[in-house]
């Protein structure tokens, strides 16, 4: 959450998880990117479903595969003002794939966080949580740990957006006083297309179910270790779903 971190306490329910694949809507971007996403996202979806304790909403049509109406944060503003009210958002989450074509060295998978101290907006609890995150995100597809430093967690204000002095807007559309007070608030980078040793990992054809499987597996941590979930989970086709996985 925003500010007092380990104060969330969703206790004994399913998870309430708002997810959306990056890049489809009117704003566009990298059409293999827009590609990726849109299926990494559909597998999220699914294998929620086929599973026990994940209550999961795509906000992209089509279950990832489609595209929003309206521009890069209508469909996060949706969620924060029409979903959240009635369904308690305990996890928004949207998928990215990073692009670095001047440095084609850069690879890795790692979560970014809401961090605006004008705002008094900063979700401690994923910049705790993050590298233990993107490590799950990792083992899940023999990717490596990427990101600021290398260690799978990066400041919104680090990225290029926010080199420019501005918010990511994303999580502006999440902002929400209920947001930020009960919900956990993240992207993720499954890895870097413009670099070819992660280019041969993402075009293969089980990524998007591999991705998948390590990002539900890092709903349910994180969850567990940071929000006080308690509900006895289990994630289909994983034989160690009770607890946090580390």
């Amino acid at each position: 959450m925003a500010s007092a971190a380990g104060s969330i306490q969703i206790g004994d329910r399913p998870l309430h998880i708002a997810v959306g694949a990056g890049h489809h809507n009117v704003t566009g971007g990298a059409p293999y990117e827009v590609t990726l996403t849109g299926r990494i996202c559909l597998a999220v979806v699914n294998l929620c479903r086929a599973s026990v304790g994940f209550d999961d909403r795509c906000y992209t049509p089509g279950d990832g595969l489609g595209d929003h109406p309206g521009p890069v944060d209508a469909g996060p503003h949706e969620v924060a003002t029409t979903w959240d009210p009635e369904w308690t958002v305990d996890i928004f989450h949207e998928i990215h794939a990073q692009a670095a074509p001047n440095n084609p060295n850069e690879r890795g998978v790692f979560v970014i966080y809401p961090d605006s101290p004008a705002d008094g907006d900063i979700d401690e609890d994923v910049r705790k949580y993050g590298p233990t995150m993107a490590r799950i995100l990792a083992n899940a597809t023999g990717l490596p740990v990427g990101g600021q430093n290398g260690v799978g967690i990066m400041s919104e204000q680090w990225t290029w957006v926010g080199s420019q002095g501005q918010r990511l807007r994303v999580f502006e559309a999440t902002a929400s006083a209920g947001m930020r007070a009960h919900s956990c608030r993240f992207l993720s980078e499954v890895g870097c297309f413009t670099n070819a040793q992660d280019r041969a990992v993402l075009d293969r054809a089980d990524f998007p179910d591999c991705q998948a499987r390590g990002l539900v597996r890092a709903y349910a941590s994180l969850a567990v270790a940071r929000m006080g979930w308690t509900f006895a989970y289990s994630i289909a086709g994983d034989t160690d779903s009770q607890g946090p996985i580390r």
